[in-house]
């Protein structure tokens, strides 16, 4: 199989807006990071359009405009409880939805047994 790319084609420029390589709708995040974890968002440039506000607290909220949320979200949940999203509420909901289905499995599972404590008896 083969293509032709376009000449006036910039693969650069086509992922600027991304934050990965996902492609989406523009959307404006805006992410509180807690002091402890501020410290490194600050060091590195994590999208063209990012901009830190410093918070009294130490903490920061990390602002940018972005292609679609999917790989943002997957940034985010990594930072567990010291990061949580301020916008766009959908992706503060899917976070939320998340975390909760994350929660009821370390509880229970839906015959209200004890989540399995090994990984061999997790099922696939």
């Amino acid at each position: 199989m083969s293509f032709e790319v376009a000449q006036d084609f910039d693969f650069e420029e086509f992922l600027r807006p991304s934050f990965g390589v996902y492609q989406g709708e523009p959307v404006k995040v805006r992410i509180w990071f807690s002091p402890d974890a501020a410290g490194y968002i600050k060091e590195k440039i994590w999208h063209d359009t990012q901009e830190i506000v410093p918070q009294k607290d130490g903490s920061i909220v990390f602002e940018a405009e972005v292609a679609g949320t999917e790989e943002i979200k997957f940034w985010v949940m990594s930072w567990v409880s010291k990061a949580i999203v301020l916008e766009p509420a959908s992706l503060r909901e899917e976070i939320r939805t998340e975390a909760e289905s994350l929660l009821n499995r370390y509880e229970k599972d839906e015959k209200g047994r004890e989540a399995p404590d090994r990984v061999s008896s997790v099922p696939l």
